[in-house]
């Protein structure tokens, strides 16, 4: 995990806004810290965490429902 300026960048592959794969995204320091410690709570890195929460969202179309809409 390397630093930039006040946020976190995680390896893990995504999808960027001009639909381009990436291998890592930003977060900032809280949120961060929240997926850190949830992730050694649950005994898996923060890149398994992130995949974790990313699968479920998407098989269970749960963005509405994280999303607050």
């Amino acid at each position: 995990m390397r630093r930039v300026s006040e946020r976190f960048l995680f390896s893990a592959e995504a999808v960027n806004e001009r639909g381009e794969t990436v291998d890592s995204f930003d977060l900032s320091e809280p949120a961060r810290d929240s997926l850190v410690a949830e992730a050694e709570r649950r005994g898996i890195s923060p890149s398994a965490l992130s995949v974790l929460i990313l699968e479920t969202v998407v098989r269970d179309n749960l963005f509405s429902a994280v999303l607050d809409e």
